[in-house]
């Protein structure tokens, strides 16, 4: 029986190795266990007979003493101990370059499809193209591939871990500058789309614009996506019947009107919908690009037609989801609840599903406190703070809270400062001061006396200690200020805490 067992055995490797075939007649006399390990190393390295037996000697050793082991009780770390040796059995056979050959090989397949699926879930991740999908299987193939290549071959942890910290040192630092380049795909559909809905590109020339706008994304990863864009599409559309096209992506007119049109949209928004510094931030973008495309729009058709009626709105139905998105978020954050500011950044501040939990339950708490107090007094305000900090100090991380109480206090703390800068002028004190230096450190003074008033509210102790502690590094301009008598402390509707220093 293992006579025939060996026949067929060898039968099956005979056939299917193709390039590279065992000496079956010396590999004979061993276990079937033994051979099957000397053609799976065969069959991914070339090796001599004389190396095919030496190598089943090891493994037929090998085999024998770690059953031995097994069978007499050693443990798991001994076992594993031995296994390790082995390795070190197996460098010694071949040399350094046949050794990681194999090793490349046998984890090849795992390495392919790790890659592939990583891959497959960046460009899902960034709506990326094709050419980019490509970077990434190539480039988490590669890196792949070697760390299979360092775990199989390195029996020592400690140079096992240094060489794998530097093989992902190395390609993560790469894989970065692609992850910034596929993150700007959103910039380049979207400038892309507004190209189109004017005259559509040439399909050639736009791949084109695409690989040299990912190109000098990773080239240049400091550069905006909308200065990276501008030198990819010069370097495809540069011929007198692009004139269209220059005009439209750099004429003065058009930049102008840009420029002055989203100042006003969003001074409007500001006004209107008492939006804060964080929104304007966010949505700002979003407005640039509505008000260039239609901007486009109307240079190309002056008159009301159709298509131009038809194009507006497709410019609208792109830009002003997100834009309502954003305004909706917002919110209003100077009136709104710390609570509520908490729910709405939860993305930004990434919250748990526990913490989202949390934070709704005590948002219901508090409007139905606010409601019931409204009831038993309709002219009054619910004073939320010492609630709303025990809450939130219990929820929220200590990073989690400053970020929610400096989108609530930014906007107030910048009104703050702009009021001390001119109270400053009036009384003749701003001379030894620079305006954009002193405005940013009075805002930053204010926020976080702001922050740490109402952080510690639900202990007063403690709100006077913390507030206390920033008002001993009080900026010049400010104790200049306070100094004059007549000067009216900015926290109009805080208690004197805040100017007991």
């Amino acid at each position: 029986m293992k006579n025939r067992l060996f026949s067929i055995l060898c039968f099956a490797i005979c056939v299917h190795t193709q390039a590279q075939t065992i000496d079956t007649a010396s590999l004979s006399s061993y276990p079937p266990s033994v051979i099957i390990k000397v053609y799976d190393v065969a069959t991914k390295v070339a090796l001599t007979s004389a190396e095919q037996i030496l190598l089943a000697d090891i493994y037929k050793s090998q085999e024998m003493e770690l059953s031995a082991a097994i069978l007499n009780g050693n443990g798991v770390t001994y076992v594993d101990s031995m296994k390790r040796r082995n390795i070190g059995y197996f460098n010694s056979l071949l040399t350094m370059p046949r050794a990681d050959e194999y090793y490349i090989k046998n984890g090849g397949g795992r390495a392919a499809t790790t890659a592939r699926l990583t891959a497959d879930m960046i460009q899902y991740k960034y709506n990326t193209d094709s050419i980019m999908r490509r970077y990434f299987n190539d480039i988490y193939g590669w890196r792949e591939i070697q760390i299979e290549r360092i775990w199989q071959r390195h029996t020592d942890t400690t140079i096992r871990n240094n060489n794998l910290s530097q093989i992902i040192y190395v390609y993560d630092s790469l894989l970065s500058v692609y992850h910034h380049a596929a993150a700007g795909g959103s910039y380049l559909a979207s400038t892309f789309h507004y190209l189109d809905s004017v005259q559509t590109l040439d399909t050639s020339k736009k791949g084109t614009v695409a690989r040299h706008y990912y190109a000098d994304c990773m080239k240049y990863p400091y550069r905006s996506f909308a200065d990276v864009f501008d030198s990819a599409f010069n370097h495809v559309f540069n011929t007198p019947a692009d004139t269209l096209y220059y005009a439209c992506l750099y004429g003065k007119e058009i930049y102008t009107h840009v420029l002055t049109a989203s100042q006003l949209a969003i001074a409007g928004m500001v006004k209107r919908d008492k939006i804060s510094s964080y929104a304007v931030q966010q949505i700002s973008p979003y407005i640039a690009n509505r008000e260039r495309s239609l901007a486009l729009i109307n240079k190309l058709y002056p008159d009301y037609t159709p298509t131009k009626d038809s194009m507006v709105d497709m410019i609208i139905a792109l830009y002003q989801p997100p834009i309502d998105s954003i305004l909706a978020k917002d919110g209003n954050y100077n009136n709104g609840s710390q609570i509520d500011i908490a729910i709405k950044l939860s993305l930004e501040l990434g919250l748990t599903g526990d913490q989202k939990d949390q934070l709704q339950i005590s948002l219901d708490q508090l409007n139905a406190m606010k409601l019931e107090y409204k009831n038993e007094n309709p002219a009054g305000e619910y004073d939320s703070k010492v609630f709303e900090s025990e809450r939130l100090t219990n929820i929220l991380s200590t990073d989690q809270y400053t970020d929610v109480l400096t989108s609530k206090f930014y906007g107030s703390a910048t009104n703050m400062a702009v009021l001390d800068w001119k109270e400053l002028v009036k009384n003749g004190l701003e001379v030894n001061f620079d305006s954009s230096n002193t405005h940013l450190t009075l805002t930053n003074y204010h926020l976080a006396t702001l922050i740490a008033f109402y952080r510690y509210a639900l202990s007063q102790e403690e709100q006077y200690l913390a507030v206390r502690r920033i008002q001993e590094v009080m900026p010049d301009q400010m104790r200049l200020l306070l100094e004059r008598w007549e000067y009216r402390t900015p926290y109009a509707d805080t208690p004197d805490l805040f100017y007991q220093w």
